[in-house]
């Protein structure tokens, strides 16, 4: 990541802007995080809830390049919301779980999780899981 100087904005990182999907149920989290994945470079979409995900992922074709979702959301949680996207797309996004409590979150393909990250998280280590997600081809 480079400064690009007083705007506060950072430079798109090597490999384009990716494309976002953030599911969490605290409004407060929502806008942090998606003000700072966005002061990245990158495209964020926002939801409140596991249903509100799969609706969204519904709604792109699973265009999205990386999936963050809240293990902990009240109806259709993370957990949930993981499995039905590894059960319901062919090309499915990279899905990362994301909870002050982590422990015994199975990170697996039949789990749904290709990471899991506790909170709360860093603009370091939110660059670093961007940065290291693939950019899908929109062509």
């Amino acid at each position: 990541m480079t400064d690009t100087g007083h705007s506060g904005r950072m430079a798109c990182p090597k490999g384009g802007s990716r494309l976002i999907l953030l599911a969490d149920d605290s409004a407060v989290i929502r806008a942090s995080m998606s003000g700072l994945i966005r002061s990245m470079g990158h495209r964020v979409d926002v939801v409140s809830d596991g249903t509100g995900a799969l609706a969204a992922l519904a709604k792109t074709g699973a265009d999205y390049d990386l999936v963050l979702l809240d293990i902990q959301m009240p109806g259709m949680g993370g957990v949930e919301t993981a499995a039905q996207i590894t059960r319901g797309l062919d090309h499915r996004p990279r899905v990362v779980g994301v909870s002050a409590e982590t422990e015994g979150v199975v990170v697996s393909e039949s789990s749904g999780f290709d990471a899991v990250l506790s909170k709360p998280l860093r603009a370091a280590e939110v660059a670093r899981l961007i940065e290291s997600t693939g950019v899908r081809d929109r062509t």
